[in-house]
């Protein structure tokens, strides 16, 4: 379909052509641009040591170039030169198509009275339909709103979509840390301590040090999150398993010691082994690393080892992780979504995984058969799409102030023999604002994503303050009359 309709947009192009006023080039203006410019300077440096000065360094051409060449060349420059700080807002522009779908990748776009679901780079066709509703509305309401306030012209109204454009950032990074919810945090004096139970039946567990004394139910986590400890405490605790698992078990109860480490978060795993009951340490939970897509810690029993572990997207139906289960503990990181999990090809369970989540799954053998139970140890939201929408207005705003108003600023400005090249030099900031979005995408300064569009924001902000500083002297030009001469706006 899409190929159907570039092809007819193609022939109308084409079958129009005999109607265009096609004017051939008088001469490069870039060749011209750069000659004259390249005079002057050669020019000014042999005459460093003499006497000899001129009102502007351009003048030193004028052995080779009119008077009107320098001035509009002169205009010219004098635009470019504000032009410097814009690639910085492209490149949080085009964030839209990259960072912020990333994002919305993280979210939820079911809608359902209309029972479908929006794709994450759907939302991008919000921008060009918010533009085409703004812009009469800013012609007719907005702007003559903002001239009752002072802000007429094209310079402040270039600077203000800067400021918008980094606020749009300040609301994707809240959206972000919405996502992300709340990670675990330990007081400094503090451990915490946590005890899966991969019985199918009930475990208790006591302390001597009277921390606690707690009836673990089938497959239940034990969560102990504030226990006082100076840099490791080792305690000793008691195991009395339930005895509907006894008959299984040479040995029901076991005395053995928990260590907790200051700041940390200590994992547990009551078990089986040869028969005995059994307590493995499995480290800290700070070891898994959260990320936007959910992390996965897989516990499992000895006698799982080597067997092969499956999941399969439930809406796919796709394998998305096959693996050899470890001697006890394997740690992936999978896509959010639903998911099917198989052992040696047997379905066992569905996991729905969320992001920025942190899960545990422990796996044991019970009565011949494998039980298994998801612990969400910190876990992100999962918030619809729609809290997009006021990053993308934001984003859109600031696109019609300093876009639009940029072509008009660089046209307006420019004398009829520079237009094209104030034209070609404002599309070369998108290239420049495009080419930071490459090397932004390829290098991460932070682990949290929220904090990377904090920066960005206030390098925007920061980029704007420089803009305004620079816009300071200039003085805006009429190039409307006929003979073309330059008037300053009074």
């Amino acid at each position: 379909m899409s190929y159907n309709v570039l092809f007819f947009k193609l022939v109308i192009f084409i079958s129009g052509k005999p109607l265009y006023k096609i004017k051939k080039p008088e001469s490069n203006v870039i060749v011209t641009t750069s000659s004259c410019i390249y005079n002057a300077l050669k020019k000014k440096l042999s005459l460093f040591s003499s006497n000899i000065t001129k009102s502007h360094w351009l003048d030193y051409a004028d052995d080779k170039f009119s008077e009107k060449e320098i001035s509009d060349i002169r205009s010219a420059l004098e635009v470019i030169y504000l032009f410097i700080p814009f690639p910085f807002f492209w490149a949080l522009f085009d964030q839209q198509g990259s960072r912020w779908t990333l994002q919305a990748t993280l979210m939820n776009g079911r809608i359902d009275f209309l029972n479908w679901t929006m794709k994450p780079d759907q939302m991008q066709v919000v921008n060009p339909l918010l533009v085409l509703l703004f812009i009469p509305i800013f012609e007719v309401l907005v702007y003559p709103l903002l001239a009752k306030i002072g802000i007429r012209k094209p310079l402040q109204k270039i600077a203000l979509g800067g400021f918008l454009a980094a606020l749009a950032f300040v609301l994707s990074a809240i959206v972000q840390n919405m996502i992300m919810g709340k990670a675990i945090h330990i007081d400094a004096g503090n451990g915490q301590l946590r005890l899966f139970n991969g019985f199918n039946c009930n475990v208790t567990v006591k302390s001597s040090a009277n921390l606690f004394d707690h009836n673990l139910a089938s497959l239940e986590t034990l969560e102990i999150r504030e226990i006082k400890v100076s840099n490791e405490t080792s305690f000793p605790i008691s195991l009395f398993i339930d005895s509907s698992c006894s008959s299984k078990l040479s040995e029901t109860n076991l005395m053995s010691n928990v260590s907790i480490v200051e700041g940390k978060e200590t994992s547990y795993f009551i078990t089986h082994m040869n028969n005995k009951l059994n307590l493995k340490r499995i480290g800290y939970v700070d070891d898994l690393t959260k990320h936007s897509n959910p992390v996965l810690r897989i516990i499992n029993s000895d006698d799982l080892s080597n067997k092969v572990f499956t999941m399969k997207n439930e809406e796919s139906g796709k394998t998305a992780i096959e693996l050899n289960l470890q001697t006890l503990t394997t740690i992936i990181s999978v896509p959010l979504g639903k998911y099917r999990v198989f052992i040696d090809e047997t379905f066992l369970t569905e996991l729905y995984l969320l992001p920025f989540s942190v899960n545990t799954l422990t796996l044991q053998v019970n009565s011949e058969k494998i039980s298994s139970h998801l612990a969400v140890l910190e876990k992100g939201n999962y918030i619809h799409i729609a809290w997009q929408l006021p990053q993308i207005t934001v984003m859109t705003v600031a696109e019609i102030m300093f876009s639009i108003t940029t072509l008009e600023f660089a046209f307006t400005q420019a004398p009829s023999s520079m237009k094209s090249l104030l034209a070609a030099v404002n599309l070369l900031t998108v290239a420049l604002g495009n080419l930071i979005v490459v090397i932004v995408s390829e290098v991460r300064y932070f682990d949290n994503q929220a904090y990377e569009y904090l920066l960005f924001a206030g390098l925007m902000a920061l980029d704007m303050i420089v803009f305004i500083l620079m816009c300071s002297k200039y003085n805006y030009k009429n190039y409307s009359e006929p003979n073309e001469q330059t008037k300053l706006k009074t």
